[in-house]
């Protein structure tokens, strides 16, 4: 591979952690947007995002959303 660039182990853990880092700030605006899009409805965000309800669940979990009782979206 003519492009392929060797980085030294240290550079590699900085790059890795660098990119899971833009991958969860990706994550969190992509599942807010969706869920404002959608009201709060959590079957209609995780149907746009194509996962499964539960999977939307962990997510909003791990990445420490609050999310509006129905009430407050009322």
């Amino acid at each position: 591979y003519p492009y392929c660039i060797v980085m030294p182990r240290a550079e590699t853990s900085l790059a890795t952690a660098l990119l899971h880092n833009n991958i969860a700030a990706v994550n969190f605006e992509q599942v807010a947007t969706v869920l404002r899009h959608t009201d709060g409805n959590q079957i209609r965000a995780a149907a746009l995002l194509g996962i499964n309800r539960n999977t939307l669940r962990k997510k909003i979990a791990e990445l420490g959303l609050i999310l509006p009782s129905r009430d407050e979206r009322e």
